[in-house]
């Protein structure tokens, strides 16, 4: 497997590839609903999967609500594809609103939050996972998420706004490396034992473009050590 040339990554919300056997990068954060669709697909039945999203924001919002004929045209997709095209079209599925489809469809039923979003209410709608028979759980710290004891197969979501500290669009005010690094060493077991790991560039959240770049390098390099 190649791997990309991030000096040349830019935004590009229709990018989005396998990097690593089992880890995908993106720039748009929808892009984590179609991919978890995609690699599990043939094993769903071995779920409903846990998600783990650690974020700057909690994209919780359900675009579907309201929109009977919507819900019922995603439950009723048998095909790959299909999905791809809602992603890819934003309908329904947008960088703050990919976690809902996954729920509405049965494949995640619990979530774990790590998120620093202060501006809205934190996670999803509670009256929406009592109807879809889900849970959630905000974490205020890493060390409650990772002392948690997760039965059931994980699916890791992170976004790399997480490690920006600047309030305003495409200005950067990075954790330091060590930070960062010592963050996802607390991940690493997480990481090793999920069924898919997503990671969203997220270009403008995350700090200017050669911000983005170098948190990606961080990232990428950490990865594929882990994998040695």
């Amino acid at each position: 497997m190649k791997f990309p040339d991030i000096d040349r990554f830019k935004m590009n919300d229709q990018y989005f590839e396998e990097i690593i056997s089992g880890i995908w990068l993106m720039d748009d954060h929808r892009w984590a609903y179609y991919i978890w669709e995609k690699v599990l697909w043939d094993i769903r039945n071995t779920g409903p999967f846990a998600l783990i999203h650690l974020d700057c924001h909690w994209d919780g919002v359900n675009d579907f609500h309201g929109d009977p004929l919507a819900v019922k045209k995603l439950l009723e997709t048998q095909d790959i594809d299909d999905i791809y095209s809602l992603v890819e079209k934003k309908m329904g599925v947008q960088k703050d609103s990919f976690i809902a489809p996954a729920i509405i469809r049965g494949l995640v039923d619990e979530v774990h939050f790590f998120c620093k979003q202060t501006c809205i209410g934190p996670g999803l709608y509670p009256p929406f996972l009592k109807e879809h028979n889900a849970r959630q759980f905000i974490h205020d710290n890493m060390k409650s998420l990772i002392s948690f004891q997760i039965s059931k197969p994980i699916i890791f979501d992170i976004g790399f706004g997480l490690f920006n500290k600047a309030d305003m669009w495409d200005e950067g005010d990075l954790w330091s490396d060590h930070e960062i690094v010592e963050f996802l060493r607390m991940c690493s077991d997480i990481i090793q034992s999920s069924s898919v790991v997503t990671a969203a560039m997220s270009f403008g959240y995350s700090g200017t473009a050669d911000d983005t770049r170098h948190l990606t390098k961080l990232f990428t390099s950490y990865i594929k050590d882990l994998q040695v």
